[in-house]
C-alpha cells in the first residue's frame, strides 16, 4: 500500500474542511519549495484535493486570477478571518473542472488534449485494469492484445 509517513499538514484538514462549508476565509501561512520565507495569503477555500498520498487546497487567493493551489505540507498556519472577505467561487463544478486532468494544478487556461497510446500486449492488461485517467478508451484492440 502507498503511503507517506514524512506527510505534514493532515491536521488541519478538519479546520480546512469546515472553512470550505462555512465559507470562512482564512489567513494561512504559506511557505513554497521555491520561496525564501513564509508568505502569508488571505484565502478563500473551496476544495480539499487529494493525490497520490499528498493532499491540496483550491481556493482564491486575493492578490491573484483564478484558482490557486496550496499543499497542505507547505501550510505552516491558519487563521480564520471574518466572512465578509471570503469570496464566493463562480466557476464550473469541480468534478467537470478537473476531468481532464491527472494531478491537482491546472489553470484556467489550461485546456485537455486527446492522448493516443499505442500499448504492447504484455502491458496492455495493466493499463486496462488500472486505467492512467477515468476518460480512457480502447479505440482498437489487436489480435495479439495490444491496443
Amino acid at each position: 500500500m502507498e503511503s507517506n509517513n514524512l506527510l505534514k499538514g493532515l491536521s488541519f484538514i478538519s479546520q480546512l474542511h469546515q472553512a470550505i462549508r462555512e465559507k470562512t476565509p482564512l489567513l494561512i501561512g504559506y511557505q513554497s519549495f521555491k520561496a525564501l520565507q513564509k508568505q502569508d495569503l488571505v484565502f478563500s477555500p473551496y476544495l480539499l484535493k487529494e493525490y497520490r498520498n499528498r493532499w491540496f487546497l483550491i481556493g482564491h487567493h486575493r492578490k491573484s486570477e483564478g484558482l490557486l493551489t496550496l499543499a497542505l505540507d507547505r501550510i505552516e498556519t491558519i487563521e480564520e478571518m471574518g466572512k465578509n472577505s471570503y469570496k464566493d467561487y463562480t466557476g464550473v463544478d469541480f468534478e467537470r473542472y478537473y476531468s481532464d486532468t491527472i494531478g491537482v494544478t491546472k489553470t484556467h487556461k489550461d485546456r485537455g488534449h486527446r492522448v493516443i497510446l499505442e500499448i504492447n500486449a504484455r502491458n496492455a492488461p495493466y493499463v486496462e485494469t488500472k486505467p492512467i485517467h477515468p476518460s480512457q478508451q480502447i479505440l482498437d484492440k489487436k489480435d495479439d492484445g495490444s491496443y
